[in-house]
């Protein structure tokens, strides 16, 4: 049997031991009982593995890509943000744009277009260029409400980051992997989910929006705000 071996970052070493203390305080005080803290323990050891498993099995059975990602360092986990999200290199616009046509209908208006191409008029924050990364995200499906009536400069001005465009296709693909519905539907009218991380060449942020079973990956202007236009913030 091989054992794998997994990252882990100083914060995560901090957040591991903290917890691990905090049961033992309890336990050696009479409040839990031994099996309830083993449980624990190796719930707190497994979470992350398991994260990363996950998407291991995603990218083989969307992609058809294997690859190990038990060496990505995962961001220390804050309240409310429980949904991962792993970029792996090769997971550019346009490639996961044409996964979605593949599994239902997209359309698209990012201007200016030099070319049909999304990978040359997207400019985004982050990248998978060289390596795979990870962020965390609220799990919830519509963006998020506390965001709303904020501008791409507004919320630039708070120092609140937001998705890029490619882990909102990733999130998409994965949550209709998941459930076989879309992001940002379970009410009227629709959320349009700002993806403030990423803007056309004219600085314009890209917004993303499911509309029946049809995607629509669009530009919008900086200083927009209305209700339905909301940021998913990210976690790095």
């Amino acid at each position: 049997m091989t054992t794998k071996k997994f990252v882990v970052t100083d914060e995560q070493k901090l957040t591991f031991y903290a917890r691990m203390y905090e049961l033992e305080g309890r336990f050696r005080k009479g409040i839990l009982d031994p099996e309830f803290v083993n449980g624990k323990l190796q719930e707190i050891i497994e979470s992350t593995v398991n994260l990363t498993f996950e998407w291991e099995e995603f990218y083989k059975d969307m992609f058809n890509i294997e690859i190990d990602l038990s060496q990505v360092e995962i961001p220390r986990v804050c309240r409310g943000f429980l949904r991962l999200i792993i970029v792996i290199p090769g997971m550019t616009p346009q490639i996961l744009f044409n996964k979605c046509k593949d599994l239902f209908q997209c359309k698209r208006d990012i201007w200016p277009m030099t070319d049909d191409n999304l990978d040359t008029a997207i400019i985004s924050e982050r990248t998978a260029d060289n390596n795979p990364y990870a962020i965390w995200v609220r799990d919830r499906i519509n963006a998020d409400e506390k965001l709303k009536l904020l501008s791409a400069d507004d919320l630039k001005s708070r120092g609140i980051l937001g998705i890029t465009l490619e882990e909102r296709l990733l999130y998409e693909l994965k949550f209709f992997a998941e459930t076989g519905k879309h992001l940002g539907t379970d009410r009227l009218p629709h959320t349009v989910t700002l993806c403030s991380g990423s803007t056309n060449k004219n600085g314009n942020p890209i917004t993303v929006q499911s509309d029946r079973d049809i995607l629509k990956v669009k530009h919008d202007v900086s200083e927009n705000a209305y209700k339905s236009l909301r940021c998913r913030e990210v976690i790095t």
